[in-house]
């Protein structure tokens, strides 16, 4: 049995977010897109399932947060496929999903400082009543409930999932697992070379890259084609703060020398092309 095959995406706004699904488009032409945008979430789930989880939703307060909520709820009701928007494929869908599998998702490779996690969800693939997206709701709605303080990381659908979710020897390594008797199918997440090169693999195949170059992390949107790629500045960013260091550690240095009169040993010890050099500035002034 296939997965409904719709993707959702969601965004701030869905103006300017159709150019990032070309390749979602390309690539998988008989699949229909969809992006909601953070007014078109809220009215999703107070439609679908009234106004306390509205409450819920508007209590989470980071947009990565409610969208997290978000993509569960629109799921369990839909079923379907979602994706983060700042993804980016590089196969198909079909080429990857197994045909055996009745959930699919990735592993997370994040640990501390911000938690350790099993999954990152950036990616979910499940048919509508999934007992698995349940529980996650569920874990939701137990914290706010019982009033448990908002954190960013630890009212996240990764720590959703890593609490809810236990799968039988599970490695966070790709492949099938078993779940009550249902089999999940896991994409492994791995780091990359940078921030910007994190990705996902199975069966030893790229399958999407975690995040777009134009994206900015700490605005969660995409940067406007007049600004430098989020992917650029990160690295300008890191030289600076490399030269700064380098300067520091020469001047301290160069303070060390002057300090211990270490810096007229070391002219001592350098070669001179006179060994007299009061003699050489007679020679130009006569």
């Amino acid at each position: 049995m296939s997965f409904p095959n719709t993707i959702y995406f969601c965004n701030k706004t869905k103006e300017g977010s159709e150019r990032y699904l070309t390749n979602w488009k390309r690539l998988n032409p008989s699949y229909e897109m969809q992006v909601y945008d953070d007014n078109m979430c809220r009215e999703f789930i107070i439609k679908h399932y009234g106004n306390f989880y509205g409450e819920l939703f508007d209590f989470l307060q980071d947009g990565p947060i409610k969208a997290d909520f978000w993509r569960l709820c629109l799921l369990y009701k839909l079923g379907g496929i979602y994706s983060d928007v700042d993804n980016v494929p590089l196969v198909s869908l079909d080429s990857f999903i197994d045909k055996s599998a009745d959930f699919l998702t990735c592993s997370a490779y994040m640990n501390e400082p911000r938690g350790t996690f099993s999954f990152n969800p950036n990616l979910i693939m499940a048919r509508k009543g999934e007992p698995i997206l349940k529980k996650c709701i569920e874990w939701y709605v137990s914290r706010y409930k019982n009033r448990i303080p908002y954190n960013y990381w630890q009212w996240s659908v990764m720590r959703a999932f890593t609490d809810t979710l236990v799968l039988e020897n599970y490695d966070k390594k790709e492949g099938l697992y078993n779940y009550e008797g249902r089999v999940v199918q896991i994409l492994e997440e791995r780091p990359g070379d940078d921030f910007y090169d994190a990705h996902n693999v199975y069966k030893g195949v790229r399958i999407f890259n975690n995040r777009s170059p134009d994206w900015n992390w700490d605005t969660h949107s995409f940067i406007s084609p007049k600004e430098p790629a989020a992917s650029e500045v990160k690295p300008r960013k890191s030289k600076m703060i490399f030269l700064i260091i380098m300067g520091v550690l020469i001047a301290s240095c160069v303070g060390i020398l002057v300090y211990t009169g270490g810096w007229e040993k070391l002219w001592r010890l350098l070669p001179h092309r006179d060994s007299n050099p009061g003699r050489l500035g007679e020679s130009q002034l006569s």
